[in-house]
């Protein structure tokens, strides 16, 4: 399919299949179906879409592959998006950023922290390293990227009050638990929205700071919780 303008405006779903490059930049969603004869090489075709600034949906993979597939892929993290930014190897949105290329990632003026969803060179989700840093302003995250790496960066309803640089990395965000690494010094805040929104709304959470656990209620949907950093603190908060 040819992309002109009149197709783009339309309000459709508009997608290509197997295709890569610019073209789909003129569509509303910038959707490419995609395949491959092996699960490594559906995700390496996530990458090549990716590098044109297009968003792999899965087509008939399971057939292709002969298999289902044993792993989330990257293409299971990159929706809801409103898009704000394309380019090679990234597309950024207002509700995440997917990418392969490495750097210093955000949103400026953003103060809230960043769950961070890694894939590796086979495609695999992995555990979050990176390094998120807060300042009072807003927060960025580095990523560093092997040979075929990848991530999704999701801002979630969590920020940090701080006077200083604080060094922050999101080990889970889930209706679980809210598990978090904070490394700094001095009197911090960590406020974490638990309206109905996104939890089943209570009064009171089992907070664990360092091993010592607590209860703390909730005020108006937010849960603040006073912490004194001195080197590094782990932080989780349990939803259920």
């Amino acid at each position: 399919t040819v992309f002109t303008r009149s197709i783009a405006n339309e309000k459709y779903i508009v997608f290509s299949d197997e295709a890569t490059g610019p073209g789909l930049h003129l569509a509303p969603n910038i959707t490419a179906l995609g395949s491959g004869k092996t699960e490594k090489g559906v995700y390496l075709k996530v990458l090549e879409m990716l590098s044109w600034g297009c968003l792999f949906v899965p087509n008939n993979v399971p057939r292709s592959i002969g298999h289902d597939l044993t792993h989330p892929l990257l293409s299971s993290k990159q929706f809801p998006i409103t898009f704000e930014e394309i380019r090679s190897g990234l597309v950024k949105g207002k509700e995440r950023i997917v990418t392969m290329n490495s750097g210093v990632h955000g949103w400026q003026g953003d103060r809230r922290l960043h769950a961070i969803h890694k894939f590796d060179g086979r495609g695999a989700p992995v555990p979050n390293d990176f390094l998120t840093t807060v300042v009072p302003s807003e927060v960025r995250s580095q990523l560093e990227f092997d040979v075929n790496q990848s991530a999704v960066i999701e801002p979630i309803p969590v920020t940090l009050e701080t006077s200083m640089p604080v060094n922050a990395r999101v080990l889970q965000y889930d209706d679980a638990a809210l598990h978090v690494l904070l490394h700094g010094r001095g009197q911090v805040v960590l406020d974490v929205f638990v309206g109905h929104r996104y939890f089943p709304g209570r009064h009171g959470y089992r907070v664990t700071l360092g091993g010592e656990t607590t209860t703390i209620n909730e005020e108006e949907g937010t849960l603040s919780i006073p912490l004194e950093l001195d080197g590094l603190t782990e932080v989780r908060v349990d939803m259920q």
